[in-house]
């Protein structure tokens, strides 16, 4: 993966919340030690540590190269799989970062459809009346959705 779709990426990992600014100057700060000649968009962003999440995706987004929304976003949702699969800590977040990236608008309308039921069946889970395993698998279907959509 080339230095831009890293960037899309981070962008897009923080636009929905699973990554931070912080995250973003790590990153830059990483980049510039490996690279002899670092675009200035790099050093741009590594001294953006007191900037607004918005003005740091929009430094990302000054990255020269080429890369694709809706790459990122199947990136995500494999991300997203695998910590579901493996039982990351990161797997808790995942509702938050669906109903993010539905606000965002970057949810296929089956997926968002999916994720509207979705509050519903936490509420039946709470209270006894569906398995949590069901909830599960309602983040895994708009997971699935998302992956398999062009956005």
């Amino acid at each position: 993966m080339g230095l831009k779709d890293e960037a899309e990426d981070l962008a897009l990992a923080i636009r929905v919340g699973l990554e931070s600014v912080a995250a973003a100057v790590a990153w830059a700060d990483a980049q510039l030690a490996a690279c002899d000649q670092p675009p200035h968009a790099l050093i741009e962003i590594s001294l953006a540590a007191e900037s607004s999440w918005r003005d740091v995706v929009q430094l990302l987004r000054t990255v020269p190269g080429f890369s694709d929304e809706p790459s990122a976003v199947h990136r995500l949702m494999a991300r997203l799989t695998e910590a579901l699969d493996q039982r990351h800590a990161e797997a808790d977040r995942i509702p938050d970062i669906l109903v993010a990236m539905e606000r965002e608008q970057l949810l296929g309308r089956d997926a968002a459809q999916v994720l509207s039921n979705y509050e519903t069946a936490c509420a039946l889970a709470d209270a006894g009346c569906l398995p949590w395993e069901e909830v599960e698998l309602d983040v895994r279907a708009v997971l699935q959705l998302c992956a398999q959509a062009d956005h």
